[in-house]
């Protein structure tokens, strides 16, 4: 048994409860699994992806072993390959700096707890937050609240960088 694996339980409940009022309301997908010796919690809209859950644009919560030892847990904002995204013309590096531009110009930055936005065109923003398990599932449900108030942020950079016909 994996070391995390009770932590996996937990982000698979957190998805079986939240998922369909995420669709519904906000367009995004929820997945939870067991990924690269890591307990993962992704959320992505369709409309950021051409390959489908873990490439285009996506936000993630994650603990793996090291992280369990340190007494912590991840989260970040990965774009992946969006030069590739069908019907937009994204540069990749340029998309990053717009992002983190608006992220920080909304003031939104302050309720990320321990979070860096200095990162290459690939790591849009990472953090991370003390593993605490009482918490840990309404600490995960906070930073999922927290990435549904900003997801906007990156609808309209893509809206932006939509090809006309």
């Amino acid at each position: 048994m994996k070391s995390y694996a009770s932590h996996l339980v937990i982000l698979q409940s957190i998805r079986d409860v939240m998922s369909a009022d995420l669709m519904r309301r906000h367009q995004l997908r929820c997945s939870a699994c067991d990924w690269m010796d890591s307990a993962v919690l992704k959320l992505q809209k369709d409309t950021w992806t051409s390959e489908g859950t873990g490439q285009g644009i996506f936000f993630s919560v994650w603990l793996g072993e090291k992280d369990l030892q340190a007494g912590r847990f991840n989260y970040n904002i990965h774009a992946l390959k969006t030069g590739d995204l069908p019907g937009h013309a994204v540069k990749p590096r340029e998309f990053a700096t717009a992002f983190r531009e608006k992220f920080e110009a909304s003031g939104a930055k302050s309720n990320w707890p321990n979070l860096s936005t200095d990162y290459g065109r690939q790591t849009l923003m990472q953090g991370w937050m003390p593993l605490d398990e009482v918490t840990f599932q309404q600490d995960v449900e906070a930073l999922i609240g927290r990435f549904v108030k900003v997801h906007q942020v990156i609808d309209a950079l893509l809206l932006e960088r939509q090809k006309r016909a």
